[in-house]
């Protein structure tokens, strides 16, 4: 099962996010986001260094071809969301 959520692109974000899951065990969770340039980074070694959480970045191109491959003719943010999650679960049942 996977969530999607929307947050601003800072740290206090992010902390404030986490604070409002208590219920969530995110030690357990891939987070997935894609490449942005810089923009990414700050959160993506927030999350994997500060905090050792798993954390995984992925290449526009990939998610473009990826929805290519779905026939998918339009790349958004909010289409790009919801193809991230099945990308990962297909590429992590076909290396395991």
């Amino acid at each position: 099962k996977h969530r999607q959520y929307q947050i601003e692109n800072d740290i206090s974000s992010m902390e404030e996010f986490l604070k409002q899951h208590p219920e969530e065990d995110f030690s357990h969770i891939l987070f997935v986001m894609e490449s942005t340039g810089v923009y990414h980074l700050r959160i993506a070694l927030f999350l994997a260094k500060d905090l050792s959480y798993q954390v995984s970045v992925v290449n526009p191109l990939v998610i473009k071809k990826y929805a290519e491959m779905l026939l998918k003719r339009t790349k958004t943010d909010k289409v790009d969301a919801r193809l991230i999650p099945g990308m990962v679960i297909i590429t992590l049942l076909l290396l395991s």
